[in-house]
Order: C-alpha cells, then structure tokens, then sequence
C-alpha cells in the first residue's frame, strides 16, 4: 500500500510566505505569522497602512532582484527550496529562524554572497521589510492618498536597492541594516513633502494615560500606526515567532518611555506623545535586537535608543527608527570588540557564505537550526 504524503501545514504559496515574512521583518522576525499579526494590526488602525506594507514589501522585494541579478542572466530567481513541514510552511531550513536570534543576519562581505544565501535571505523577507517601513511612513505623514502611495512604492523600490550595500557597509564593522535603507529612503522625499514634522503620529483622543498602554501603543508606533489594540494584535505576533523577545521588547518600551520622559521629552512631544507610544516604539525595537544577546544587553541597546531619541527630538529632527538602528548596531560592534577571538571574524568566511553558520545581532556563531 503506498504511503500518503504528507502535506505541510497552511501550505501557501512561496510568493505569500516570502511576502508575509517581509511584514513580519519589520520586528525582526521571518515568520509568516508575525507578518500576518502585523498586517490585521495594520488593518485595524487603517486598511490603507495594510496596503501599503503589502504593496512596499512586494516591490522593495522586485527592486532588490531586479538590481541584484547578474548581468547576462535576468532577474528570475533560482529554483525554490521545497517546502517543509514548519510552522509557515517554507522557511529555508539552512537559515536560523529560532525565537533565540533576530533575523537581520550580516552578510558575507567578502566576495560574492553564495547563490543558495542570497536566496535564502529573499525567501525570508530580508529584501522587502526596507519597503514595508518606507512604504508606511509615506501613507502615514502624507495627507493626500494618490501622492502618498505613488511615493510609497518609489520610496520603497528605493530602500530595497539600498538594503544590499548598506548590509554591507555596516557588517565590516560589526552591524546590520536594520531599519536603516527605510531612514535613508524616507529621509529623500520627508523634508519635501512634510518639513518641519518632528512627531510622526499623532496620539488618539483616547490615549491611555498609563505606561503599560503606552508599552502598548508603541508597538503600533513601530509600523507608524497608533492605538493599544494594533499594538496588542502586533506584539502576540512577535510572540508567536519569540516570547523572549516580546518580553524584552515590552521591557524596552516602558525603559525607553520612562528615560525619555525624565530627560525632558515632555518638553518636545507632549503628554499625549508618550501616551501615543511615540517615545518607546525605538527601545522595543532595540531590545528584540539585542535579545540573544541577554537581559542586560537588550535594555542596554534600549537604554541608548532612548537617548538618541532625546537626542534628535532636541535637535528638532524626525527620530523615525534611527535611534533604534543605531543603538543596535553600536552596542553589536562592542560586544563584538569584547568578544574572544574565537568567537570573531565569522562574517565574510565560507561557512558563512555557505549557510552552514551564521552571525547573530551580538557576533556570536549558532549552528543553524530548523525554525519554530
């Protein structure tokens, strides 16, 4: 009698999943759960901010192979991986997806990355979170719909070109991307089309008065949304992917909120800024970076995001998600400076490049494993 294959569960199709794991980058995290969380959190706020994270991440997505296919041989990708009997049904199995390590890996910088890494990592959404974010910022800050999301799509075609050069700019010295080809993308058209904006949401009539839903709310602020259910529908997203992470996540909202608030924030944002969520969304953001790293090194990152974002408030700048980028990468490049040597140099090396052993945000080299 022959045996009945095995189907894998919510079997989707490829282009879904890699679509769903782009959203879901934008906490860091290649599942297509967290994607999916995060886009009915978007859908709540604002059905346009869904559309957009969907239409940015697709053609952040398509800018980057468009751009990255070598000359002479077009730009279709290889073959895909099979699927596999996971959680979301197709993450690559030679690329670590736990709920120990965010996904921005570093990539190879010496030489060419190894065709099987490259598309590994547009499989799990690495090319297309640059333009899910940009493509929120331009519906969020632009009033007219039509101009908002002709910019979007160009800002995040834009930011999916620079995610590859500035990935590896940034790992000769020890960091990641993060969220920073989205800054560098929005950072073109905002002083055009919005001058003078320096709180990118403004808070609802309803805001809660205490930290734990501002904690909240600044998850929503994260993907440029607001409110305390978004921001709870996006947070049980990252939970599913990594409980620690959300934890620490939470952590580093209420420590950045607070530490902002005693440095004067109130000054520049308002009462109503803070319980908007609009002064922790970079300390989460940095603690889910910093989380395989432990505790203490996740609200430390926190703690330094908190203090860029004082700083750009005080200098009238939008802080966007720059505070948290930099925070991230710093406090990776130190770790990294302290780390033994045995535990350096794994980036541009050709395990590396071959997928067989990747960097985590804190330098460190995990086996990889199959994901959740």
């Amino acid at each position: 009698m022959l045996a009945r294959r095995r189907l894998p569960p919510f079997a989707l199709p490829p282009e879904l999943l890699t679509l769903l794991r782009g959203v879901g980058q934008v906490v860091l995290q290649a599942h297509a759960g967290t994607g999916a969380c995060v886009v009915a959190a978007l859908a709540l706020a604002d059905p346009a901010l869904a559309c957009a994270a969907l239409a940015g991440t697709a053609a952040a997505t398509l800018a980057a192979l468009l751009t990255s296919a070598p000359r002479g041989q077009g730009a279709a990708p290889s073959a895909p991986a099979p699927r596999e009997a996971m959680p979301d049904a197709g993450t690559h199995a030679t690329v670590h997806a736990g709920p120990h390590s965010p996904t921005h890996a570093r990539i190879a910088v010496a030489g060419t990355a190894a065709p099987a890494t490259a598309q590994a990592g547009l499989q799990r959404g690495l090319h297309g979170y640059s333009g899910t974010l940009a493509a929120l910022a331009a519906v969020a800050l632009i009033p007219d719909r039509s101009t908002a999301f002709a910019i979007a799509l160009i800002a995040a075609s834009v930011a999916g070109v620079l995610y590859r050069p500035v990935s590896r700019a940034l790992a000769r010295v020890g960091g990641a991307a993060y969220s920073l080809p989205a800054v560098l993308a929005t950072l073109l058209w905002l002083p055009l089309v919005v001058p003078g904006t320096a709180n990118l949401a403004a808070a609802p009539s309803d805001a809660p008065a205490t930290l734990a839903g501002a904690a909240l709310a600044s998850f929503a602020q994260a993907v440029f949304a607001s409110g305390r259910l978004p921001g709870a529908v996006l947070l049980a997203g990252l939970a599913l992917a990594s409980p620690r992470a959300a934890g620490l996540a939470v952590a580093g909202a209420l420590l950045a909120s607070v530490l902002l608030m005693a440095g004067g924030a109130f000054a520049h944002a308002g009462a109503a800024a803070c319980a908007a969520g609009l002064l922790g969304y970079n300390g989460a953001l940095a603690a889910i970076a910093l989380a395989p790293a432990g505790a203490r090194a996740a609200l430390g990152a926190a703690a330094l995001a908190a203090a860029l974002h004082l700083l750009a408030l005080h200098a009238g700048l939008p802080p966007l998600s720059a505070p948290f980028a930099l925070a991230a990468c710093l406090v990776s490049a130190v770790r990294r400076s302290r780390a033994p040597s045995h535990d350096e140099g794994v980036t541009g090396n050709a395990d590396d490049a071959a997928g067989a052993r990747l960097p985590s945000a804190n330098g460190a080299t995990h086996v990889v494993r199959p994901p959740r």
